[in-house]
């Protein structure tokens, strides 16, 4: 059933039960709580894509994930999982959000253009952002509202999401000290990262406010590349005397690290990862203590920094929002 029908049923204008249904203020609340029922009994449902050709808009959001290849094992739980809390806030709203991976970097840029050309969504979010990122640039001379899973060096103009990373870090040193390990390290990524070089920092902060000095043997800062975690180790390992706990960026890199330190018999330090996304992770994580990211929080909250994106393309007024994501003790899965 359409509006149309739904009025003849009523007797009323197709006005007045637009008005009713979009929650207007003038009309009389009788009147709207008779087309609200009547809109259940009858199964109507509104004409999106004509409600939004109506608003001049497209109603489609492109999230687009890291390049594959990129750590995408990872990646691509993550966003799948944070998809799940944007696509119920912004179907709320009558924008359908849809995943794009790019197979590149140049690929993304190439999509990134098309967008812009043929004005084919209303909203782009971007992903793995970067310290000095080309995409938001580009998105910012030609005006097409976008949105950011992450922050970079510049967030003057930026609607953006992003966990505390350097909140996550200080617990996680903290807790290690608390503990009793002593010889701490950090794994993580570089290549201009933003989350990668935020982690670096707030390991460098935790172990200065602990009374420590953190110095180059404790702090990897790696290309992303599936083996990260085995190279890290080796050279982790290799040292003098070898780090007592290591703390890595995400799942990808623990399975690395596990995988090597197995293949080559070794005694390895506890290990703690920032970012666990899948399933699987609860049954090979060798830390009784970590984080439990919060996707549905992350995803409601990127879906309000895309309605903001939408209404304020400029970045006139910001949207940032800094989930936390507190440390506590996991409950632990066995096969």
């Amino acid at each position: 059933m359409n509006l149309a029908q739904l009025a003849a049923k009523l007797n009323l204008s197709t006005a007045a039960v637009s008005k009713a249904l979009n929650d207007k203020p003038d009309i009389s609340e009788e009147t709207r709580q008779l087309v609200k029922e009547a809109a259940k009994r009858y199964g109507y449902s509104p004409n999106i894509a004509a409600r939004q050709l109506k608003r001049g808009k497209t109603g489609v959001v492109a999230l687009i994930m890291p390049p594959d290849g990129v750590n995408a094992y990872h990646t691509s739980y993550f966003f799948y999982k944070i998809n799940v809390g944007l696509h119920k806030l912004l179907a709320a709203h009558d924008y359908l959000p849809f995943i794009y991976a790019p197979t590149c970097a140049e690929d993304e840029l190439k999509q990134i253009e098309r967008f812009l050309s043929e004005k084919v969504v209303d909203c782009v979010i971007l992903t793995d952002t970067h310290n000095n990122d080309e995409r938001i640039k580009l998105l910012h001379s030609k005006g097409l509202p976008f949105a950011a899973m992450g922050r970079t060096d510049d967030e003057r103009h930026l609607h953006c999401v992003d966990m505390d990373y350097e909140q996550m870090t200080y617990d996680a040193v903290h807790y290690a000290l608390e503990q009793g390990y002593q010889r701490l390290a950090v794994v993580t990524f570089g290549d201009d990262c933003s989350f990668g070089w935020r982690i670096k920092e707030g390991f460098e902060q935790a172990i200065s406010a602990h009374g420590l000095a953190p110095d180059e043997h404790s702090i990897h800062v790696m290309p992303k590349h599936d083996g990260v975690g085995a190279l890290a180790l080796s050279q982790l390992m290799a040292q003098p005397t070898p780090p007592d706990f290591v703390l890595l960026v995400n799942d990808d890199v623990l399975y690395s690290a596990l995988s090597y330190g197995r293949r080559h018999n070794l005694k390895l330090p506890q290990m703690m990862c920032l970012n666990s996304s899948s399933e699987f992770f609860d049954f090979v994580n060798p830390c009784d203590h970590g984080f439990e990211i919060p996707f549905d929080e992350l995803g409601a909250a990127l879906g309000e920094a895309v309605l903001h994106a939408i209404q304020d393309p400029k970045g006139t007024k910001p949207y940032h929002k800094i989930v936390q994501v507190p440390l506590k003790a996991l409950q632990r899965r066995t096969l």
